[in-house]
């Protein structure tokens, strides 16, 4: 009986080419529209939860108060506010703070004694906490040696940039901005697996905040301050901690100041999508229009679906005579309906591969429109699986319903006299769908148009000055004793 009800639906799909290829076209598309938009959102929303203990830290922000007016918000604070909480709150694991460089050269010299020399941003000070509180697995070494001066750890990509295929291990760099006055040279002491894309803390150089240096070095700079709450712990009751003992320490002084200061935790994977305070680490996303992304992938499905579906009812009345004649052949309503829901299946699990094969070829292109260099990630997650069958079951029972149940009731006399009329309840339904895959598709184009207008605006926009053929390189700070032989050495390599 499979077999029968298989070959009815291939001798269907080939009677009618065209129409079957537009349907299962239309919404293997709708569907992989959704898909894409669907991994950028898992994207956004992932940020930083791949640490082992992302559910248990939190980053200190500190406010500032001018009597009862706000007068600023900064995710920095004075790492030793970290610690001094840590020494009266028992729920406080571990602090762990991390002072950005202001940005600079690292150089070395390689196996020859050249020069190597580079502009590197991503330069934090820290102490083993960091380590162990952030899960950033190394390769080499020990995450202990950040507590010792002079040790830096870095990335797997930058041991390749700056040594080579030789082992980085006790070899020595040099950060120095002769702008900002700091020269520091530290041993390498480990490496570590280069960090991932969603991650909002990206570094490439971990180096001790231990290191001496000019005017208390790093360990006396602002940091981004992480906290590691212990398992049981609850933020809101840390908060109220955190704030009686701000008021204990420094009630009697911001009394007399007039200005007061307030710490809040923030979880940390909701860093990226909801934290727009001073001196970011990076920049973030944006919550609200990530979830605004994720209903409208939604809406492009549900669109797909509407149009899917109205459609094979559509062409489904068409096959009035063929039931009427199974019914006279001695077919029960079973089989009808089975054929029926076998047939909408079928055409259903072509879509959704369909929609995964286009998927695959597009997301080079589409990591390049979104900016961010991404794949097909979602299949790896069980979720992602039980939507597709989710979305198979259903998509089979709409598609498959009208016909399963609305022709196999049919006597066959009416249908084999040509006496078959369509129910008022099946048109309205119909036009109902309709009006809404209109209106929806009329407010999508409307919004597309509208962010195309807004881009387009801001690409043709008159800057003021002549970008064509314009290069903008940052230059290296080097100290002013070094800046004459390696502009000699740069002007010499220069082509």
């Amino acid at each position: 009986m499979l077999r029968n009800y298989l070959t009815i639906a291939w001798r269907n799909l080939r009677r009618h080419k065209v129409f079957s290829l537009i349907n299962i076209l239309g919404l293997a598309i709708g569907m992989t529209a959704c898909l894409l938009i669907l991994q950028y959102v898992s994207f956004e929303l992932s940020y930083d939860r791949f640490h082992e203990n992302a559910n248990q830290i939190y980053r200190l922000n500190l406010a500032t108060f001018q009597g009862a007016k706000l007068i600023s918000q900064n995710a920095k604070s004075d790492p030793e506010i970290g610690f001094a909480l840590k020494a009266s709150i028992p729920e406080i694991q571990e602090v762990a703070p991390a002072a950005n460089w202001w940005g600079g050269v690292v150089s070395t010299t390689d196996s020859i004694g050249q020069p190597v020399a580079f502009n590197e941003p991503k330069v934090f000070f820290v102490d083993a906490a960091f380590l162990r509180v952030f899960s950033f697995p190394l390769l080499r070494g020990s995450a202990a040696a950040l507590d010792e001066p002079n040790a830096v750890i870095l990335t797997e990509r930058m041991a390749r940039k700056y040594f080579g295929n030789q082992d980085p291990m006790g070899k020595t760099l040099t950060l120095e901005n002769h702008n900002q006055g700091h020269h520091y040279v530290a041993t390498v002491r480990g490496v570590c697996q280069d960090v991932p894309n969603n991650a909002h803390l990206l570094f490439d150089f971990l180096v001790s905040r231990h290191t001496p240096g000019e005017s208390g070095g790093p360990a006396s700079w602002s940091a981004y301050t992480y906290i590691l709450l212990s398992p049981k712990a609850e933020a809101k009751v840390l908060d109220k901690k955190i704030a009686d003992f701000f008021e204990k320490s420094r009630g009697k002084e911001w009394k007399e100041s007039g200005t007061r200061l307030l710490l809040s935790l923030q979880h940390l994977t909701d860093i990226h999508l909801y934290s727009n305070l001073d001196d970011e680490i990076s920049e973030g996303g944006h919550g609200k229009t990530v979830w605004f992304l994720a209903l409208i992938a939604l809406l492009i499905l549900l669109i797909a679906y509407i149009n899917y579906i109205n459609l094979s009812t559509v062409k489904a009345m068409e096959r009035a005579k063929e039931v009427g004649i199974r019914k006279v052949l001695g077919s029960q309503r079973f089989h009808l309906i089975s054929q029926f829901f076998l047939e909408a299946l079928a055409l259903n699990l072509i879509g959704i591969v369909l929609a995964l094969t286009f998927v695959q070829f597009s997301m080079p292109w589409f990591s390049q429109l979104s900016g961010i260099a991404i794949s097909f990630t979602l299949w790896k997650s069980l979720w992602f699986w039980l939507a597709c069958v989710s979305l198979l079951g259903l998509g089979t029972l709409l598609s498959g319903l009208y016909p399963a149940m609305i022709l196999s009731a049919y006597q066959p006399v009416q249908v084999l006299k040509g006496n078959l009329r369509a129910s008022t309840q099946g048109i309205t339904l119909r036009k109902a769908l309709v009006l809404f895959q209109f209106a929806a598709s009329v407010a999508l184009m409307i919004g597309t148009f509208t962010v195309y207008l807004q881009v387009s605006y801001m690409r043709s926009k008159d800057l003021g000055m002549n970008m064509t053929q314009t290069l903008i390189l940052a230059a290296p700070q080097f100290r002013r004793e070094n800046a004459a032989q390696e502009s000699a050495f740069f002007q010499k390599n220069a082509t």
